[in-house]
């Protein structure tokens, strides 16, 4: 499911909920970068994103008060790569929700 409409330049706002699809994507132009925000919806934590391949893109990510993951997300150059994000639950035995945004880049 695209995350953003067409492929945009600059500073790209992408945000995804607890109950989102499992699997997103996006196309950006070359250059831009990627601001993500995660809400957690409750007392659930979102780690930051990890990039596949690694060192495709640079990510700083931090989190409110609230709980809301925000992320800025810096490719290295125009190679297409993948986030991924877990949703880890306050209960051990809750389940574990992951979110994957893959990222193509348009010359």
């Amino acid at each position: 499911m695209p995350a953003v409409t067409g492929c945009p330049p600059g500073t790209v706002a992408i945000t995804h909920y607890p109950d989102g699809p499992g699997l997103s994507t996006a196309c950006v132009t070359a250059g831009s970068r990627l601001w993500l925000t995660l809400p957690s919806g409750g007392p659930q934590t979102w780690g930051p994103p990890r990039v596949t391949p690694a060192g495709a893109a640079t990510v700083a990510a931090t989190t409110d008060s609230a709980g809301t993951m925000h992320a800025l997300v810096t490719p290295a150059g125009t190679a297409p790569f993948c986030l991924t994000a877990i949703l880890t639950p306050a209960s051990p035995t809750a389940a574990v929700a992951i979110w994957r945004l893959c990222v193509t880049i348009r010359r």
